[in-house]
């Protein structure tokens, strides 16, 4: 999709959607959400615009800070306390409280329902035309889309892909930092990329052993190898069990796993430059001849929603992949355990 044609395109709608992106999740997580709610604007036709002044990414610019702009910036006060994701259904909330024993999570049901009450009186009462917020999102994966003034048919995956890439467009700042990392590094025309996370990735699902990726690397022709990791540690597993390949990451040796809570509570040039790093990272593994990840990973569905079919996961079958792909979190990592308990 040519970004110039979305921008007039979504010009033209009467009616708009702001999204509030780093809400609370991670980076390639509120991503995803983004484009998505993208889809479902052009969709439903809706104005999509975005606000992203409070990013938990960011230091006070958002999206602007490390992307070139794609669409309108919102900057209502309003939208930082009253404009959040969609939170689970009366089901999934009573579920987790009898699970857990606790009605600690009807009370935060009930106060999300009561902020969105406010919310929307608050719109009809101050935007001059409707506007949904991005809890209004109900979103299908499983639809087919087509937006012929921009030339797209296709299904969910090719959706994702044709916008993602329209807007992954580096600021000047950003370029220079993967410019000088391309240096550093010296990457050959032709190489392998893998993700290995850890950190608090254990809270929402078991971690993947680096042993997992050893075959699928060895099955390549290429010999030099990008790691992206939060843990030093599998780094020096990888180079110890793989002599015979060149690895190479961006990863520095005091990394000892990422922690979500911990990052947005840093400074915001530590909070600046980790994401820097991070996204720079993610554009060298999208230079990549292959990829290799774990559907439990937010960079790793992120390049494989890019890349699929050519990609591999170390704990999804290959056929079942296209599916698995949109599903949260709570849903794939459940399919990999099932995968990883099969092997």
């Amino acid at each position: 999709m040519d970004a110039k044609q979305y921008a007039a395109l979504n010009g033209t709608y009467r009616e708009c959607l702001v999204f509030h992106l780093g809400y609370n999740a991670g980076f390639f997580t509120e991503f995803t959400y983004m484009v998505n709610a993208m889809i479902y604007c052009l969709d439903r036709h809706l104005c999509f615009k975005l606000y992203s002044e409070d990013a938990n990414f960011g230091t006070g610019t958002g999206w602007n800070e490390f992307f070139m702009p794609f669409c309108e910036d919102e900057h209502n006060w309003f939208h930082h306390r009253f404009n959040f994701h969609r939170v689970p259904d009366w089901g999934t909330v009573l579920r987790a409280a009898w699970q857990k024993r606790s009605p600690s999570f009807l009370v935060w049901k009930c106060k999300y329902l009561l902020l969105d009450v406010l919310a929307k009186g608050h719109c009809a009462a101050r935007f001059s035309r409707k506007t949904y917020l991005t809890q209004d999102i109900s979103f299908d994966h499983r639809k087919r889309f087509s937006f012929p003034e921009l030339g797209f048919e296709g299904d969910y995956l090719q959706a994702f892909r044709e916008l993602s890439l329209m807007i992954w467009r580096f600021n000047a700042d950003t370029e220079k930092a993967y410019r000088e990392a391309m240096s550093q590094l010296s990457l050959p025309q032709q190489y392998v990329g893998c993700q290995i996370r850890g950190g608090d990735k254990i809270t929402e699902t078991e971690l993947v052993s680096h042993n997992l990726y050893l075959d699928p690397i060895r099955r390549q022709s290429e010999q030099c190898v990008f790691l992206l990791t939060d843990d030093y540690r599998n780094f020096e597993a990888l180079q110890t069990e793989a002599p015979d390949h060149h690895w190479l990451t961006l990863c520095q040796p005091d990394e000892r796993g990422y922690d979500h809570k911990q990052f947005v509570a840093k400074d915001p040039d530590f909070k600046r430059r980790n994401i820097t790093k991070l996204l720079v990272s993610v554009q060298i593994l999208m230079d990549a001849s292959s990829f290799i990840g774990s559907i439990t990973c937010g960079p790793s569905v992120f390049l494989m929603k890019l890349k699929y079919p050519e990609d591999a996961a170390i704990d999804c079958a290959p056929e079942k992949l296209k599916d698995v792909l949109p599903l949260d979190i709570v849903r794939r990592g459940a399919v990999a355990r099932e995968f990883l308990k099969s092997l």
